[in-house]
């Protein structure tokens, strides 16, 4: 998943493209971006044209290990701020670029004009987490005990209904080989059917703001049959959406 930087911020003042393939690179920011959540990351970008990012919110409740084939063609690490600004121009206009110089990122979106934003030093970025490659991933599966392969249905479902009551979290409960999720409220309660999960049973509890955003937000893909989005969850561990193995959501528990 990850690989290793030559450094921080280098190169000319001269404009250069930064990456060749624009909609990958977009889809990585708007994946670390989490529909607001995180604002500012590290991106590592690789010569064999990988892009990482690996980052955690300001709670501490949401960590994510994300990465796309973006076809950049050095090695190089930077620090971007305004994500959500970005990712709402990208998505206004056609055949964006973008371009790069030691001191700003410039991105150009036809038709809309341009927004130039200034890079941060990697090490002044409080939402970057050093990244362990995959190694990284793999630990924080080890825990997860239990699957359950989200459909697009279920998702737009779970979206729908967090959205209709309000809750600060939810319960997941996996009995008998059923999943289903439930809102902690007092006033007023939702339960939906995941359908069928594979492991232990097991009860968890974790805040829904996030899973609302990754089902809702446009951030999970079914169109590879073959690896659906699914959660992984174990007894005392992160409830962890799970896009692909390049992609990796995972949501702290509710602790007592």
């Amino acid at each position: 998943m990850a690989r290793t930087t030559k450094g921080g911020p280098t190169g000319s003042a001269a404009a250069r493209p930064l990456v060749t393939n624009t909609a990958a690179f977009l889809r990585l920011l708007e994946h670390a971006n989490v529909k607001g959540t995180i604002d500012e990351c590290v991106v590592d970008f690789y010569e064999d044209g990988f892009a990482h990012i690996a980052a955690v919110d300001m709670s501490n409740s949401l960590f994510l290990d994300c990465g796309e084939d973006v076809g950049c063609c050095e090695d190089r690490r930077i620090g971007v701020s305004n994500l959500g600004l970005l990712c709402k121009h990208l998505g206004n206009g056609n055949d964006p670029t973008f371009e790069l110089t030691k001191d700003t990122l410039v991105v150009r979106n036809k038709g809309c004009g341009s927004i130039r934003t200034t890079l941060h030093e990697p090490e002044q970025i409080p939402t970057a987490v050093k990244s362990g490659g995959d190694d990284a991933v793999k630990k924080l599966l080890k825990p997860c005990t239990t699957t359950v392969v989200l459909t697009e249905e279920v998702a737009e479902k779970v979206n729908y209904y967090l959205g209709l009551v309000p809750t600060t979290g939810v319960r997941l409960t996996v009995e008998k080989g059923r999943a289903v999720l439930s809102s902690i409220s007092d006033a007023v309660a939702c339960t939906v059917e995941l359908g069928k999960a594979e492991g232990e049973d097991l009860t968890v509890e974790f805040y829904s703001e996030y899973l609302q955003k990754l089902m809702g937000g446009g951030l999970l893909s079914w169109e590879d049959e073959a690896e659906q989005p699914e959660l992984r969850v174990g007894k005392s561990a992160a409830v962890v959406v799970y896009a692909n193995a390049d992609n990796v959501w995972a949501i702290m528990p509710i602790t007592a």
